[in-house]
């Protein structure tokens, strides 16, 4: 279990530098010709006040709230019907299914054939200890270990 939760926390870990990127490649200076249509681009995407709560399950310390751009969903989020997911976090939900985009699998994502190429993909909310990620599985259901 320890090994799959440390591939499950590289992945995560490997997401987040990816979002860092994107953002980051949003402040390098711009040709004059493209600034205007970056710039639009630019300004829609904002801030927001990130809550960083602690794990439901096993009461691990979420941290400190932060605002972010650019940010993963919580368990909170995920198990919440009013953005659309199931509100049990043992249930398969199909409103939880991540399919990894063909960049992700370049860079050697994990997919399952059993589930028409659905992969884990990370929560921001901490795991089980302060040494783990809660995550949704490929089936859809919140691992909060």
């Amino acid at each position: 279990m320890k090994q799959k939760t440390m591939r499950t926390m590289h992945k995560c870990m490997s997401l987040l530098l990816i979002a860092a990127m994107l953002v980051t490649t949003w402040q390098v200076p711009v040709q004059a010709e493209t600034a205007e249509p970056e710039a639009r681009v630019q300004g829609a995407i904002v801030d927001w006040n990130v809550v960083n709560e602690d794990n439901p399950e096993y009461g691990t310390e979420g941290g400190n709230d932060t605002n972010d751009k650019v940010y993963l969903l919580s368990i909170g989020e995920v198990t919440n019907p009013t953005y659309g997911f199931c509100e049990t976090d043992s249930t398969y939900s199909e409103s939880r299914y991540m399919k990894a985009s063909d960049y992700a699998h370049a860079r050697g994502a994990y997919t399952n054939t059993n589930t028409s190429g659905n992969c884990w993909w990370c929560l921001r909310s901490p795991g089980g200890n302060t040494h783990e990620v809660a995550s949704v599985t490929y089936r859809g259901s919140v691992n909060t270990v």
